[in-house]
């Protein structure tokens, strides 16, 4: 039979729109925001800190000797100013059927929200004290491999040194973790017959990332934690080969011939071949066919969202980013690359060992444009961040396998 009756079915709009994943954030959670009232306006907020004193033996008849004393300046500056802005034309939010507009601003906000909780997580890189495998028996300056039989050794281990140092237990400790590190501790909680309804991480605070305590740690699981992996090369890259980032691809081309989006050139030796990529990845420098070809506009996006920074130095390509992505090296040849453990830097200490100042928390400002019908919907923040030395010396950075 030739029937034809497609034209006489209706297509239909849902009653909403699809909800995009949120992940849960910690920032405000375990920071000191006792500068707030103090910068709110300003760039600037001085805390300076005083040289310790010793314990000396006095002789009866003898003159004491003064110690010095010096006080050294310490300040937080606001000094990150963020924005998103989007453009909605009237005749687009006359004719939808959704309000894309309250849609987009509230993807905004909370896309503003993470990327401050994921700049925050990086201050654990200034912590003071460290905790890696060295400290279980292991190599020094390596992750330590956790597992459902030694996840609760690792907080005891911490806990011990946060004891050694003196980190004082009359203001709440925490431990900022990985997704997969709560998931050891749940199975060693029911491997020890424990159940949902005990008081061990029940998730009291569904959606703002605390989970309840553990080891005497106030538990939060954020999927913003420091993250660090290496590439170790030996030589230069060859033509075709393919180092993909967050599932963003970088292809090597041949000196001064790169050509298509996340191509670079792999230059005359190994040191300007990776500093070349470095420089692709960051997205600085100035891209053309003898550097690299910028990358699309949805693969920046899907690095900046992820907090990705590219270092290189001495043969060693270092990947930061906020949380646990998927890196890779794909050889036309010889694998020049070797492809390191990522590490992740789990975050214990004491509430408040970091400051945490948003002199203004995100706006929306409505712009209209002279020459069309709609507005640009311009959204910002403007925030700054400090480990002061009294911070420093209350946390501890706790490198584990990712």
């Amino acid at each position: 039979m030739a029937n034809s009756l497609t034209a006489a079915s209706p297509e239909y709009r849902s009653g909403r729109m699809q909800h995009l994943l949120k992940a849960k954030l910690v920032a405000r959670q375990i920071s000191n925001m006792e500068e707030r009232g103090t910068l709110t306006n300003g760039l600037k907020v001085h805390r300076p800190y005083y040289s310790d004193v010793s314990v000396n033996d006095y002789t009866k008849g003898t003159n004491a000797t003064a110690q010095d004393v010096t006080i050294t300046d310490e300040y937080l500056t606001i000094d990150n100013v963020k924005e998103i802005t989007i453009y909605i034309d009237a005749v687009d939010e006359l004719q939808n059927k959704y309000d894309v507009a309250n849609r987009m601003i509230d993807r905004i906000g909370y896309t503003l929200q993470k990327n401050i909780d994921g700049a925050f997580m990086g201050e654990v890189a200034n912590m003071t004290y460290s905790v890696d495998d060295g400290d279980f028996g292991g190599t020094a300056g390596n992750p330590f491999a956790a597992t459902v039989s030694s996840v609760f050794k690792l907080f005891t281990t911490v806990e011990a040194k946060m004891n050694t140092v003196n980190i004082e237990d009359t203001t709440p400790w925490f431990a900022v973790i990985t997704p997969n590190l709560k998931a050891l501790i749940q199975q060693t909680n029911l491997s020890n017959g424990f159940t949902q309804a005990d008081e061990a991480l029940k998730g009291t605070l569904k959606g703002m990332g605390y989970l309840g305590t553990w080891g005497n740690m106030n538990i939060f699981v954020s999927n913003s934690v420091k993250h660090t992996q290496i590439f170790t090369t030996s030589a230069i890259l060859v033509d075709t080969d393919i180092v993909t980032i967050a599932g963003v691809p970088f292809t090597a081309d041949a000196d001064g011939a790169a050509t298509g989006a996340g191509h670079f050139s792999i230059q005359a030796s190994e040191d300007t071949c990776m500093a070349t990529l470095v420089t692709a990845i960051n997205g600085t420098g100035t891209p053309g066919v003898d550097t690299y070809i910028a990358l699309t506009d949805a693969n920046r996006n899907i690095l900046k969202n992820a907090g990705v920074t590219a270092t290189y130095a001495a043969h060693v390509m270092t990947i930061t980013s906020y949380g646990n992505i998927t890196n890779s090296y794909t050889a036309a040849g010889t694998a020049y690359g070797v492809r390191g453990t990522q590490v992740a830097y789990c975050w214990f200490g004491q509430y408040g060992c970091t400051d945490l100042v948003i002199q203004k928390d995100v706006t929306v400002q409505m712009n209209k444009e002279p020459l069309l019908t709609g507005y640009n919907y311009l959204c910002r923040d403007v925030f700054g961040k400090k480990t002061f030395v009294e911070g420093a010396n209350r946390g501890i950075a706790v490198q584990v396998v990712a």
